[in-house]
């Protein structure tokens, strides 16, 4: 990999079920990573309203909530020249589902699905694609994009984690990067997830040829 570029993975609080209070903490994360020049900002999965919020997500107020604290960020960063990834509810077919969202100099560039293919960005002159993925299952989830040439891998996620997980997640993206000389970043969890039924807890990495 020729190019250097700065990559921050955000994890900052969130009040579960509560979109403006969220994005308020989302919105003092990025700023204080484009204060140290970060090209790529990274955002943990649903970390506007929560990843344990539940059968919340499914709300169609909770979705607009949502999508206008995207908005609101995308105008509010419209002077900072990095990528910004983050995710949120979406609907599709009148149905909700989680998209990958990201944002660039106020704009918002892309709103997928996280179940359907991902674009790929130009960031820094680096193939890059933003995944959401259980980053215990990066290589099966990621090793199409090796094959389309991507150089970096930024994976948001939010999963529970059990004794170990948070190790063995680490060690598969250091083993990732070693063997398939693709970088990766690692953005997982939320301060203030409930901790009903599951424990969360926040953890990130960045990954470079082992």
């Amino acid at each position: 990999m020729d190019n250097t570029i700065r990559i921050s993975a955000v994890l900052h609080r969130v009040i579960v079920g509560n979109c403006q209070k969220s994005k308020t903490y989302a919105e003092k994360a990025i700023s204080d990573a484009s204060n140290i020049q970060a090209d790529i900002i990274a955002l943990p999965l649903l970390s506007l309203v929560g990843a344990s919020s539940g059968d919340l997500l499914k709300q169609t107020s909770i979705v607009k909530e949502c999508l206008d604290a995207v908005s609101a960020i995308a105008e509010q960063t419209a002077d900072i020249n990095a990528y910004i990834s983050l995710t949120s509810p979406v609907l599709r077919n009148g149905k909700a589902v989680i998209a990958n969202i990201v944002l660039h100099s106020g704009e918002i560039l892309s709103i997928t699905p996280i179940d359907e293919e991902q674009p790929l960005f130009d960031c820094g002159g680096l193939k890059t694609v933003f995944i959401s993925s259980n980053p215990l299952n990066l290589m099966l989830n990621a090793t199409d994009y090796i094959k389309k040439g991507v150089q970096l891998i930024v994976n948001a996620s939010a999963i529970p984690v059990t004794v170990g997980d948070i190790e063995k997640a680490r060690e598969i993206a250091k083993a990732f990067s070693q063997s398939t000389g693709c970088a990766v970043a690692l953005c997982n969890g939320n301060i203030g997830e409930s901790t009903s039924p599951f424990v969360y807890q926040g953890f990130a990495g960045v990954f470079e040829a082992g």
